[in-house]
């Protein structure tokens, strides 16, 4: 390591107040910062993963293309509950473990906040800021960056699906009840035509009068043929059977919104 940088690290930690660390340079015992130490255990700690090919797709993340740069993109979060929302966070998720096998990046050696600070880092951090970063800092930045943004895509997902299904269910529960409703409002239409149907009847009867000509004359046939169209039609389809109705898109619609479930 240059000299100049040393002194840089040494006056950087006392001027902040940090306590310091001993590392040697040669023969000469040098005092360092613990932020360099941190990021010189990581960097070792990490090493045997970091090989050719995942530097490359590390570093791909913050090339922008076409106006788009992969690391931009994967801090984005999803902003609504729609299919759309949920096919990016899918297709970010895919990414994450068939192009950089993210899933497979081993850090349980790092300490929890120090990950926890790296991933940060990788957030609030812009592509450009991060190309600048000296590898053996840059590297460990952007695997705990992605192995987080793999976790936090799959919450994301879930919680889309679970919402986008809850108000699936909410909608089908909104459509029963206002056929339950419809359906208590037509039985008592019916019930009324029948205990009018039955004065006419005993009306007629009792005063010997046409029973025909009574009815049209005091409900009407048409009144009659509607009602017992609507009767016939409760009767063949069954009144639960017009309540499974609204919830079979629901469920056709939440299996819809993701497919591979």
């Amino acid at each position: 390591m240059p000299w100049h940088r040393t002194v840089f690290d040494l006056s950087w930690a006392l001027g902040n107040g940090d306590h310091v660390g001993q590392f040697t340079l040669g023969s000469i015992a040098i005092l360092a910062p613990p932020a360099h130490l941190a990021r010189t255990q990581a960097a070792g700690q990490l090493a045997p993963q970091l090989t050719d090919q995942v530097r490359g797709k590390l570093d791909g993340l913050l090339v922008t293309e076409a106006g788009r740069c992969g690391h931009a993109w994967l801090r984005t979060r999803p902003t609504s509950v729609s299919a759309r929302a949920l096919g990016r966070e899918l297709e970010k998720r895919t990414f994450l473990i068939d192009e950089l096998a993210a899933d497979r990046f081993d850090l349980d050696g790092l300490p929890p906040n120090r990950r926890a600070w790296l991933a940060q880092t990788g957030r609030q951090q812009t592509n450009q800021a991060l190309a600048r970063m000296a590898p053996e800092r840059r590297f460990p930045v952007l695997m705990a960056f992605c192995a987080e943004a793999l976790e936090r895509t799959t919450d994301d997902v879930i919680e889309i699906y679970d919402r986008a299904l809850g108000g699936a269910d909410r909608a089908a529960q909104r459509k029963r009840e206002e056929l339950e409703r419809r359906s208590r409002r037509d039985t008592q239409a019916t019930v009324r035509t029948f205990i009018d149907l039955s004065s006419v009847i005993l009306e007629a009867h009792d005063s010997g009068s046409d029973v025909l000509r009574t009815i049209e004359r005091r409900i009407g046939i048409e009144r009659l043929r509607a009602d017992r169209e609507l009767d016939v039609i409760d009767a063949r389809s069954g009144f639960f059977h017009q309540l499974d109705a609204p919830i079979a898109p629901a469920r056709y619609g939440t299996n819809r919104f993701l497919p591979g479930a």
